[in-house]
């Protein structure tokens, strides 16, 4: 039988900060473990919550289908948003679309047919939680024009003078209204989008941000909306400009129900 007494004071105290260390890691390997299970149990309620609203929005859209097919059996071309779900109709073809924020862009786009609207106009204005704030305090909604996308708008603006004198010409009257609107919709982009001096801006790091930002938000929502309406889609592809600047230019004016 080991005698304890023949171990002097300093052994036990190295014994005993041995202890000390083991027990202080295996405390905190426990601790680690119990934070380690409540971040797992999170995340697992956060993917239930998730799902359900899924389900519940997907339920709801299912059920309000038919209700809003009757209230909007009258009107030809529709995107207006109702509750949490899109009511879309074009050319008589019916479809709801749940919410994202590509829709809310495209809605803004289709209010103002010609309008140049700045990425980061269409992206401060959906802003809200889960989404990066950007500052804009050095720059106005403006200033994001480069020299390239500068010439590309004077090479249009002349052809589009051409065209119109072709249409005039011909008394192509609706020609003519649709080459005015888009040559106006040019000089007030180029007018917004340089300094007094005349001198264009640089793209800034938030300006090409946002430029991302809703452009992939719009290409989610043009998505969704192929699988519904694929001619809508096609429509929308072929009229939305995306850029640092958007716009909405439809080949032939659409009475939109928004």
């Amino acid at each position: 039988m080991s005698d304890y007494s023949e171990y002097n004071e300093d052994e036990w105290l190295t014994a005993q900060k041995h202890y000390d260390d083991w027990a202080t890691g295996e405390l905190a390997a426990m601790r680690h473990y119990e934070e380690e299970e409540e971040k797992q149990r999170c995340l697992n309620w956060q993917a239930t919550i998730y799902a359900l609203d899924s389900l519940m929005l997907e339920l709801n859209r299912v059920f309000s289908q038919p209700i809003l097919a009757c209230e909007y059996q009258s009107k030809d071309n529709v995107f207006c948003k109702q509750g949490h779900v899109w009511v879309v109709k074009y050319q008589g073809n019916f479809t709801l679309l749940n919410d994202e924020r590509g829709m809310s862009h495209i809605h803004r786009l289709l209010q103002k047919p010609n309008d140049t609207i700045s990425a980061i106009e269409l992206y401060r204005s959906t802003e809200g939680p889960g989404q990066e704030t950007l500052s804009i305090d050095s720059f106005t909604l403006q200033d994001v024009v480069d020299e390239a996308t500068l010439r590309s708008c004077n090479e249009r603006l002349s052809e589009i003078t051409s065209e119109l004198e072709e249409a005039e010409s011909n008394n192509d009257l609706g020609t003519v209204q649709r080459l005015s609107e888009q040559r106006e919709a040019i000089q007030k982009y180029i007018r917004q989008s340089q300094m007094l001096s005349g001198q264009s801006t640089t793209f800034s790091d938030t300006a090409d941000k946002a430029r991302k930002a809703v452009s992939n938000a719009i290409k989610r929502a043009l998505g969704s909306i192929e699988k519904e309406i694929p001619a809508l889609y096609l429509h929308l592809k072929n009229s939305i400009n995306a850029g640092t600047q958007l716009v909405y230019q439809p080949e032939t004016k659409i009475p939109w129900e928004l």
